[in-house]
C-alpha cells in the first residue's frame, strides 16, 4: 500500500483477517480471563487452577495454551479468511 504495489482490496482483506482474529481469539481469551477472575466458588476456582498446572506440565499442551494466548493461532486462521 505504502509503495503503491497493492490496492484497496489488500486493506479490505485486513480488515477481514483482523476482525476474524479480534472475534474468534482475542475475545474469547478476554471472557474466559473474565470468568476466571469474577468465579467466586473456591471448588471451581481450584479445578481451573488445576487445569492449568496440568496444562503447564504437559510440554506439548503448554506450548499450545501459550500459542493460543499469545495470539499466534489466530494468524494462520486469520489468513485463512477471504
Amino acid at each position: 500500500m505504502i509503495h503503491g504495489e497493492a490496492g484497496e482490496d489488500l486493506l479490505d482483506l485486513y480488515s477481514r483477517q483482523r476482525r476474524h482474529a479480534a472475534v474468534a481469539y482475542a475475545q474469547a481469551q478476554t471472557i474466559a480471563n473474565k470468568k476466571l477472575m469474577e468465579e467466586r466458588d473456591p471448588a471451581a476456582r481450584a479445578a481451573k487452577l488445576d487445569e492449568l498446572r496440568r496444562i503447564a506440565d504437559d510440554p506439548q499442551a503448554s506450548k499450545a495454551y501459550m500459542r493460543r494466548a499469545a495470539l499466534l493461532d489466530s494468524l494462520q486462521t486469520a489468513n485463512a479468511v477471504t
